[in-house]
């Protein structure tokens, strides 16, 4: 069995003031020694952020080894338990027309965007599996869309056979036109949140002192705004409990978003 946890890191920026990375790093290792997951998958992390958070997990191995890091980009990443799980292979894909091309982007995006993989192995289980993190464009539904489908063709190309896990911050709500990108073309991939029949939650948390009735002025995203942080399991997969994480240890939220 393995235990995932996603979760948007939002980027280390002096404008967040008290809730910098600096005053949330302690929360952040705090949440995860709790829930201690066998993969992390992290979105919008700068690389001094994700270095400073690796450091913190000494049990956790960071899949970096394919990366080309440029510091001003922030990165979809995927962390693994080292004494359970063995990474394989790793690599990234720019969401563009030329996915091998560091920074390029599809006309309409606001930054250049991301999708991160990495094949598994996992200690006394036969099987390798294929994590998947991505972040899609936060302002602009139809890239969102054409994103998304770069994504599954290169996902596609790569996974092979293993079974696949699909992480990410996809700034789109679960019947949106992310998902029903997913369902045409990773059609195989299933939303477990829905087969648990749980109730809509928002995985927007925004921080205590934001006007909670108005939309997040650091993202453009209503902090009502649905559920935009998902891990959606290959149907030859089964869970036991999916969940919105909202502790916040010793009062400090440890991103503006609910881990999962």
């Amino acid at each position: 069995m393995l235990t995932i946890l996603t979760v948007n890191l939002r980027f280390d920026t002096e404008s967040d003031g008290e809730f910098r990375w600096d005053n949330r790093r302690g929360a952040m290792r705090s949440l995860i020694e709790r829930t201690r997951p066998d993969v992390i998958a992290t979105q919008e992390g700068l690389r001094p952020q994700l270095e400073d958070l690796d450091s913190l997990l000494p049990e956790y191995e960071l899949a970096d080894a394919h990366r080309a890091w440029i510091d001003r980009r922030m990165y979809p990443c995927i962390f693994v338990r080292s004494d359970r799980i063995t990474v394989r292979e790793s690599a990234d894909c720019w969401l563009s027309p030329t996915p091998t091309v560091a920074e390029s982007k599809i006309i309409g995006s606001n930054y250049p965007r991301l999708l991160s993989w990495a094949r598994l192995a996992v200690r006394d289980d036969p099987d390798t599996y294929f994590v998947a993190n991505v972040h899609l464009d936060n302002s602009n539904r139809k890239v969102r869309s054409r994103q998304m489908g770069i994504a599954a063709d290169e996902l596609r190309k790569a996974r092979g056979h293993d079974a696949l896990i699909l992480c990410g911050d996809f700034n789109d709500g679960p019947d949106g036109v992310v998902r029903s990108a997913i369902h045409r073309e990773l059609p195989d991939l299933y939303d477990p949140w829905k087969s648990a029949a749980k109730r809509e939650q928002t995985t927007v948390r925004g921080f205590p002192k934001q006007q909670l009735e108005s939309d997040d002025s650091k993202t453009g995203i209503p902090v009502s705004a649905p559920r935009i942080d998902w891990i959606l399991l290959d149907d030859s997969l089964t869970f036991t409990r999916v969940a919105r994480i909202e502790e916040a240890p010793d009062g400090v939220p440890p991103s503006d978003h609910f881990p999962v």
